[in-house]
């Protein structure tokens, strides 16, 4: 029940920063359908607010493990087609793992983003790799959390304030 409060408080909150901040914010939603167990299924909702052309801070919460997660995500080409990276947290709730430190629940991930303007402007297709850094040592109950493959539909709007002109005032 607190997810939902949670979550319910905090995507308004993130889509009124996206609008209201300054003229080159912008905010992004997706579904984001991970790769488990040799089956592909939609588990997860994100939000980003893009502070830059190349810097993010992401919300996701997956609902199947009822996982919070916060991403930084850096796009290091800004094109079309673009690459990025970032650090994510995951279980930031600490339901899945409690007792685990925040370098056991931490994951460097990797994308690939495709816009798609023909279809919509704004629409993008992502594809995006997860992996704890814990994971290499190969000691059993190194991380919390498996790595992932993804794919993602995400859209992505401007802020309306990005379209006033500074002489308008």
């Amino acid at each position: 029940m607190t997810n939902k409060i949670l979550i319910t408080l905090a995507l308004p909150f993130l889509f009124s920063i996206g609008i209201c901040s300054p003229a080159w914010a912008q905010f992004q939603v997706g579904l984001d359908a991970r790769l488990q167990e040799q089956q592909l299924s939609i588990d997860t909702t994100k939000a980003a607010w893009w502070f830059r052309d190349n810097l993010a801070i992401r919300g996701d919460y997956s609902w199947n493990s009822q996982d919070l997660g916060l991403s930084a995500v850096y796009k290091i080409n800004r094109s079309a087609n673009s690459f990025y990276i970032g650090l994510a947290e995951n279980d930031l709730e600490g339901k899945i793992a409690p007792k685990l430190s925040f370098t056991k629940k931490a994951a460097l991930i990797a994308g690939m983003e495709w816009e798609l303007p023909r279809i919509k402007p704004g629409l993008s297709l992502a594809i995006e790799a997860g992996v704890n850094p814990n994971e290499f040592t190969g000691k059993p109950g190194s991380s919390a959390m498996s790595s992932r493959v993804g794919i993602s539909l995400n859209y992505r709007f401007r802020s309306p304030l990005a379209h006033i002109d500074d002489k308008t005032f």
